[in-house]
């Protein structure tokens, strides 16, 4: 496995982010869902500074940043299961409750985010999951969860356009 503590992004990347996920962290960019399997597939998005200030819950009544907010709304509309890769727990799956933290992804070392890696593979893999379907709007601000699921040595594609899963899941009313 590759030290991605020195892994720094020039801005050469920054333009040609596909490929610098590709050869740093080896994540796909995707732009439709093709052969999923409920069973062996999760979709995971990245946590939020945004919180609700409740003591303890579930993702969707804890990390409420906007990205979030779609994110829940669009797979609870197709019932599908999905987790948050978490700076302080790995990942939380949303139906799982967990305290309230307050940590920043600019706080977190490597070290860090392997041992985050490796509960995010742990979890993910007790639940029957072996491939994950990340989320997020922007490549840039997903690099600190890019490096935790990298470690977690989990197969990831990444989307950045919730579209994909309306256009994968939602049913023409004239197929029916």
């Amino acid at each position: 496995m590759k030290d991605l503590s020195k892994a720094k992004w020039t801005d050469s990347d920054k333009r040609n982010w596909k490929e610098t996920i590709k050869s740093f962290y080896n994540i796909e960019h995707v732009t439709s869902i093709q052969k999923y399997n409920p069973s062996d597939t999760i979709f995971l998005t990245r946590c939020s500074s945004a919180k609700s200030g409740k003591v303890r819950g579930t993702p969707s009544q804890m990390y409420w940043g906007a990205i979030n907010k779609k994110f829940y709304r669009m797979l609870d509309k197709f019932e599908l299961y999905y987790g948050v890769c978490s700076d302080f727990l790995g990942v939380v799956f949303k139906d799982e409750e967990f305290d309230n933290y307050d940590v920043h992804p600019a706080d977190i070392t490597d070290e860090d985010k392997r041992k985050l890696g490796e509960i995010i593979s742990t979890k993910i893999k007790e639940k029957g999951f072996k491939n994950a379907y990340f989320f997020n709007t922007s490549p840039l601000l997903s690099r600190p969860y890019f490096e935790m699921l990298y470690y977690s040595q989990i197969p990831v594609k990444y989307f950045s356009d919730l579209q994909i899963v309306r256009e994968a899941f939602e049913v023409e009313d004239d197929l029916l």
